[in-house]
């Protein structure tokens, strides 16, 4: 059995494709780590999906994440752009620490959460209207008429704490 590091980097997000396609018959997540690399993903889909049953179907999912304070850089406006093309779902989840890349208080970190997370949902519309976004996590949402879901999440202490508020294992 090989490991990733085994392969270029150039190579890596083929590989991981390959074996989402090859070991699972549900929606996997797809490489957003370059617009390129977005690219390849909806290509291999779409040798395998077909691209008419992509435009009608979720087949793979991407994950794009904000550079707080309210920054979405190429590389991940260009993945989002990528997935759009194929009507493909998007994870738009900005990355916030309160206090740290935010503003120290609840109100105005939930409201720099707030307008980080209607943007990407916004471009995703204005690249493809209906296509397929989720702002991540979602504690709570709503599903609309173009199929975005809206929620949020804001992290409230640095990982070395250990101390897992948000439920995620340690």
């Amino acid at each position: 059995m090989s490991n990733l590091n085994d392969h270029p980097i150039s190579q890596r997000h083929l590989r991981i494709t390959y074996s989402s396609m090859k070991h699972s018959d549900k929606t996997f997540m797809g490489m957003t780590t370059s617009p390129k690399n977005a690219e390849d993903v909806m290509d291999m889909c779409a040798i395998l999906f077909g691209r008419d049953f992509m435009m009608t179907h979720p087949v793979v999912t991407g994950n794009c994440n904000g550079n707080s304070p309210l920054v979405w850089d190429e590389t991940m406006l260009g993945a989002l752009r990528a997935f759009a093309k194929y009507n493909q779902p998007i994870l738009c989840s900005p990355f916030v620490l309160g206090g740290a890349n935010t503003p120290a208080s609840t109100a105005a970190t939930v409201a720099q959460l707030n307008a980080e997370a209607l943007s990407a949902l916004a471009y995703t519309q204005v690249v493809r209207k209906g296509t397929p976004a989720i702002c991540w996590p979602l504690p709570c949402h709503c599903v609309d008429e173009v199929g975005c879901a809206y929620g949020w999440h804001a992290g409230n202490q640095p990982d070395e704490y250990d101390d897992r508020s948000d439920g995620t294992p340690l």
